[in-house]
């Protein structure tokens, strides 16, 4: 059998190493009592004091069901707390408890500890030149119809069919500097 053509070998690469990075980070969290999907619901809390389940569903591309079930374990947990709009009582509003900080702390801090153990031996040039490669392929990928966009946003319009930029995402919130849109910020950037 022949190997596939070395673009293919590259994305099958990237998509074993992002399974096993995932895999690797879940072993790490379990002692945090998260489950998988769990830490980008607090981070877009954690950013968005105040939103419903609604916003959470949409800006992660999930199902409003899904997100409930998931906000009733955290709730259940101590990270989450929901209080009635006063405005319209019919809709909730959803916030991070203390708990629910520490937790994304600890977190992050796990996070960190598993991208060095993944780059361990790897020079900061060859990082360097991994970024800039990364970013020409997300520039190629994205054309102009979602430069700009933060992973959420990115993530969310994979969910729900590639929906183009605006429907989703964060109001008022830019996505992080994006070199499709200034070719000088390509030479700004750093890892």
């Amino acid at each position: 059998m022949t190997s596939p053509p070395l673009q293919s070998q590259v994305f099958w690469l990237m998509h074993r190493m992002v399974a096993l990075h995932k895999l690797r980070l879940q072993r790490k969290t379990a002692p945090l009592g998260m489950f998988a999907g769990q830490m980008p619901l607090l981070l877009y809390v954690g950013r968005h004091p105040g939103c419903t389940q609604r916003d959470i569903a949409e800006a992660l591309g999930v199902s409003t069901p899904s997100v409930a079930t998931s906000i009733k374990r955290m709730q259940k947990a101590g990270m989450l707390e929901k209080l009635a709009d006063e405005a319209d009582m019919r809709c909730n509003k959803i916030s991070l408890t203390a708990k629910a900080q520490r937790v994304i702390e600890a977190g992050q801090r796990l996070f960190d500890e598993a991208c060095a153990e993944t780059f361990a031996g790897i020079a900061g040039e060859e990082l360097q030149l991994l970024v800039r490669l990364l970013r020409r392929m997300e520039e190629n990928l994205g054309g102009e119809e979602f430069p700009g966009m933060d992973f959420f946003e990115i993530l969310g319009a994979a969910r729900q069919g590639l929906a183009p930029k605006g429907a989703i995402g964060f109001p008022g919130e830019p996505g992080p500097a994006s070199t499709a849109a200034d070719p000088a910020k390509k030479e700004e950037t750093k890892p």
